[in-house]
């Protein structure tokens, strides 16, 4: 039997009664308790394949007719272990705003699936670890992308079992002077609702330290967030064309595109993600076509076309 020496780190730790209980078992069970109890000391439960999570009752439960094959396809490149960032151009009425909702929802499935996600990922106590969705202005960001999220949010029951208490704070009415609150644990259908420009576009689960934003251009709180999963809608139109933002303290999709890119890169290099959507526009001086071009010549790009 090995011996932990008194000053040994892993005396007082959950490592440290693994071991001491597996010495007392045969050879025959040891694998299986390990595996089991290094998978409950990390999840609360594991993580279902893409498939599984999209079209399994107990999920999601979309039918294969409601999701365009491509739309498939690109939410499976997205999931991937090894893609970090994705760049999607594509018309109106293609599933950009699908697949921005689906993959923050599966991201944060994945971090509630954990026990303590912050300390998974080595955080300090009381770090929030953020998803948030970015977008020209405030109406566009809380009523396209983050509604979506919403809904589906909404239609996974599952995820109760997963977090005591999510809230999200908006409000009803737009004359309205108070902030609503909605616990997610009850039957309330929060997608009902018009999420107008006041609402603050937040959702909380305290129990994990996480938290879901809608933000836009002008917003500039998630900086100050440790940023696992971001997207910036409508990336191409942020400085021109017919959505042109004309204040001019506004930031450009770049400089919220590297905000959320460098803060997933430096909390969580491994598992971060960021995904820039767009309808096409000249490719000349678009920021989300640069960015393609860059990744297609070093040769590390997946195309659905």
């Amino acid at each position: 039997m090995k011996h932990f020496p008194a000053n040994d780190p892993l005396k007082d730790s959950a490592i440290a009664d693994m071991m001491a209980e597996l010495m007392t078992l045969g050879p025959e069970a040891r694998f299986h308790t390990v595996f089991r109890k290094m998978i409950e000391e990390v999840y609360s439960r594991m993580v279902p394949d893409m498939d599984e999570f999209l079209f399994s009752e107990e999920f999601l439960g979309f039918s294969k007719r409601q999701l365009y094959p491509r739309v498939r396809d690109v939410l499976y490149i997205i999931d991937r272990d090894d893609v970090r960032e994705a760049y999607i151009v594509a018309g109106k009425g293609s599933g950009k705003s699908v697949i921005v909702g689906i993959s923050q929802l599966r991201q944060l499935f994945k971090l509630l699936c954990y026990v303590q996600p912050a300390a998974y990922f080595e955080l300090l106590p009381g770090t929030y670890i953020a998803l948030v969705n970015m977008s020209i202005n405030s109406s566009q960001a809380l009523n396209v992308i983050f509604k979506r999220f919403v809904s589906y949010l909404d239609k996974l029951d599952i995820f109760k079992k997963l977090s005591k208490q999510a809230i999200v704070k908006y409000k009803k009415s737009e004359k309205d002077k108070e902030f609503s609150l909605h616990d997610f644990n009850l039957s309330e259908n929060l997608s009902k609702y018009e999420l107008f420009s006041e609402t603050v576009g937040m959702i909380t689960f305290p129990d994990k330290d996480i938290v879901v934003m809608s933000g836009h251009s002008k917003a500039t709180a998630f900086f100050g967030y440790d940023i696992f999963f971001g997207s910036v809608d409508e990336m191409s139109w942020f400085e021109s064309g017919k959505e042109r933002i004309k204040d001019m303290e506004s930031l450009p999709s770049e400089e919220i595109f590297q905000g959320l890119s460098a803060s997933g890169l430096s909390r969580f290099p491994k598992a971060y993600k960021v995904v820039a959507i767009s309808s096409p526009r000249s490719r000349i001086g678009d920021p989300l076509w640069k960015k393609f071009e860059r990744i297609k010549n070093i040769g590390s790009v997946f195309e659905v076309l």
